[in-house]
């Protein structure tokens, strides 16, 4: 002979009602992540897109280098992509060296958006 106390054909309302609130914060968390992680993946595009235009404007710079006429003292600046770059050359010390700043930025009035490269470069011996 078995001995049964209560019914145990279903769940009761509580537990359901449980399961449901367990659910519905695991399933909170989850798109709470995803969202981070959606804007994690947007900073590092951007980042990647300042990188590599900043990669391709000391190329520029490095070509120009090279070229008959050298490098040139002075600014430029332009857009591409939503992001903008601006490449500045200063004269450094007396033995042909140059400053050569590249900066790409999405936004000018936040400084802490601004991807920047710094170097020195000199002249090449043509003898």
């Amino acid at each position: 002979m078995t001995l049964r106390i209560g019914n145990s054909q279903g769940f009761t309302l509580i537990e359901v009602m449980l399961t449901v609130v367990i659910l519905t914060f695991g399933i909170a968390g989850i798109l709470r992540v995803y969202a981070v992680s959606i804007n994690a993946l947007k900073v590092s595009a951007d980042y990647i897109d300042a990188i590599c235009l900043s990669k391709e404007k000391m190329v520029e710079i490095e070509m120009d280098k090279r070229g008959d006429t050298g490098l040139r003292a002075g600014e430029s600046n332009g857009r591409y992509k939503g992001l903008a770059w601006q490449t500045e050359i200063l004269p450094y010390g007396e033995k042909g060296l140059n400053l050569v700043s590249v900066s790409v930025f999405k936004n000018r009035l936040d400084p802490s958006k601004i991807f920047r490269l710094v170097t020195y470069t000199g002249t090449y011996d043509r003898k």
